[in-house]
């Protein structure tokens, strides 16, 4: 299934690193949204998590993991 996102202190988002083949993160300014853009940090692996550090300045952001065939 889709990887479980993780959030913590200083905007990391974190998924387990044997998920991320094929997977991309996405993020949106709404749950809801018909556009999304993909989040293009590159992620650090650390005992057994990716994981980036993404723009913590919105107000709210909804992130995603889209799997690309």
């Amino acid at each position: 299934g889709r990887p479980v996102l993780s959030l913590s202190s200083g905007m990391v988002v974190s998924w387990p690193s044997m998920t991320t083949a094929n997977w991309v993160l996405e993020s949106a300014g709404t749950v809801d949204a018909t556009t999304r853009i993909m989040v293009t940090n590159t992620p650090v692996t650390v005992n057994g998590q990716s994981s980036v550090t993404v723009d913590g300045s919105a107000t709210q952001q909804y992130f995603r993991m889209r799997y690309v065939p």
